[in-house]
């Protein structure tokens, strides 16, 4: 694909977007982080400015960072629109999508297969993880959250409203942001495609860190460089989102969402 055709920007629109990009991709992320990793400090910190009550609850508990992205996606979805160099047809870009949706699959389908074998394999209990330890191999093993098969086994109602509420109220505010905003957005300081997929890759693995746990940010910054590319070679956000949904999907399923809603 090409890049975007941007203008050449001053010194100081540089300085000023990579140090937006800093405040909105960095900071805000690690500001959650920070909260919901020290709780009683973040609530004491914000009763000093008057913040009390369910709402400081809810910010020290990290309870407001899906209403954050939703209204972050909403202002960066205006601006889109609103922005003339910006293509709208790459919101949704049907063609673009179905022309993907082959390789997507022949990604995820093996791909699937590989992390699923990996789960039962690396699940508390697992008889593989016991025979190899009495060789004196130790294997490492998920949290004891993380069962083969917890939420469709034990949660069925749960794990079906998560498998559609999650598409459209996580997955594509996320790429609304960290593909269709970011790689627009940052074009113009951000000039080669594989720049825009590495940085974009990278602040999406960082945004996981509220999650308390280092498997999150591991897993979406692989699938980070996933998105970031098959956006950048479709400029669908249809296509990334169906791409984002499979294998968000089938985290849930098999057993390691507990690691994106809370885990540490």
């Amino acid at each position: 694909p090409t890049d975007p055709a941007t203008p050449r920007p001053t010194r100081g629109v540089v300085l000023a977007r990579w140090l937006e990009l800093a405040i909105l991709f960095l900071l805000i992320p690690a500001a959650f982080w920070w909260t919901r990793l020290n709780p009683g400090v973040a609530a004491d910190a914000l009763a000093r400015v008057g913040i009390t009550g369910r709402l400081a609850q809810a910010i020290a508990g990290g309870r407001l960072m899906i209403p954050t992205l939703l209204v972050f996606t909403l202002l960066c979805l205006i601006w889109l629109i609103v922005d003339r160099r910006f293509a709208n047809r790459q919101l949704w870009n049907f063609r673009a999508a179905m022309r993907e949706v082959p390789r997507i699959l022949a990604i995820f389908l093996p791909g699937a297969a590989i992390v699923s074998g990996l789960v039962w394999v690396l699940q508390p209990g697992s008889a593989i993880v016991a025979e190899a330890a009495a060789y004196g191999l130790a294997l490492p093993t998920l949290d004891p959250n993380a069962r083969w098969l917890r939420l469709p086994l034990e949660r069925t109602t749960l794990w079906l409203f998560i498998m559609v509420a999650y598409p459209v109220f996580s997955v594509w505010p996320q790429e609304v942001v960290y593909r269709a905003f970011f790689h627009h957005r940052y074009a113009s300081i951000l000039p080669g495609v594989l720049p825009r997929i590495l940085l974009s890759a990278l602040v999406f693995g960082f945004m996981h860190v509220v999650f308390l746990n280092w498997l999150a940010p591991a897993m979406t910054l692989l699938g980070g460089l996933l998105f970031a590319w098959t956006f950048e070679r479709s400029r669908s956000l249809l296509a990334v989102t169906i791409e984002h949904a499979l294998w968000g999907c089938l985290v849930f399923t098999i057993g390691i969402g507990w690691y994106f809603f809370g885990g540490r």
